[in-house]
């Protein structure tokens, strides 16, 4: 099926959607020239200012940096929102969930996230980090690929109970706390970060099941799959996929990038 849905998804060609990777070290870049003055952030020459593969801020001060909503990327990190207080809404994959208190939110490299209505008056933490940062001092360099928390076929959030929630709060204060220190250092945040992993992964053994929406790519997505494993020996042309969906044949590539995550 994945086979498939490459080719179909080659067949796009000139009426691709335009969906910008965003690597690590651009991704805190652009941070930086866009924070707001009195934002929390690392001191001033500290080491975790100049840290390579981990970034840790606040929800607030994300919304202030980046503004309301996040268009359709592709993270090329590790992703992780831990969330106290917000309205919001998040599309990851195929998957369109709203987040609120106590939730925890996932989004693993190279699959398209996007967000809409945050607002500086929401809380929680925002947390970014390399494979190669979390695994260096790991034997199993696979760990984060084989975690549940960042498998494209799960629901990628969880809603935690109020226990699972003050735990990780407070290991997420730790971390804070460690990487805007003058001794913030590679060798104190892995762990910390090891343990808020390990932490959601029991979480998630326990957690509510959450809702899951599918947008309106999701759902053309979703009707395109059905049709391409009967007609895909016979029809080729996303045209006439287009066509037979009922929209337009640049909607149409336009939606199953977007729903796929496919380049």
């Amino acid at each position: 099926v994945l086979l498939r849905l490459v080719w179909a998804a080659s067949l796009f060609g000139s009426c691709a959607m335009t969906i910008r990777p965003l690597p690590l070290p651009e991704f805190h870049l652009l941070l930086r020239r866009r924070e707001a003055p009195g934002a929390h952030k690392p001191a001033a020459g500290s080491p975790g200012a100049r840290m390579e593969g981990f970034y840790l801020e606040r929800t607030e001060d994300a919304v202030r940096a980046f503004g309301p909503g996040i268009p359709p990327t592709r993270f090329q990190f590790h992703f992780i929102g831990l969330v106290a207080r917000s309205r919001a809404t998040c599309t990851t994959g195929l998957a369109s969930f709203p987040v609120g208190p106590r939730v925890a939110f996932f989004v693993p490299p190279a699959q398209i996230h996007s967000s809409r209505n945050w607002t500086t008056a929401d809380r929680g933490y925002a947390l970014s980090f390399s494979d190669a940062f979390y695994t260096e001092t790991l034997a199993d360099k696979s760990a984060l690929r084989r975690s549940p928390l960042f498998a494209w076929e799960r629901p990628p959030f969880l809603v935690l109970d109020r226990i699972d929630y003050e735990a990780l709060r407070a290991t997420f204060a730790i971390l804070e706390r460690a990487f805007s220190s003058a001794a913030c250092s590679p060798g104190v945040l892995r762990p910390l970060l090891h343990a808020i992993v390990a932490q959601l992964e029991v979480a998630a053994l326990r957690a509510q099941p959450g809702t899951l929406r599918l947008d309106g790519s999701a759902r053309l997505y979703e009707a395109f799959r059905s049709r391409i494993e009967r007609d895909f020996r016979t029809e080729k042309s996303p045209a006439v996929y287009a066509a037979a969906l009922g929209v337009n044949a640049n909607h149409f590539s336009t939606a199953v990038r977007a729903a796929s995550g496919l380049p």
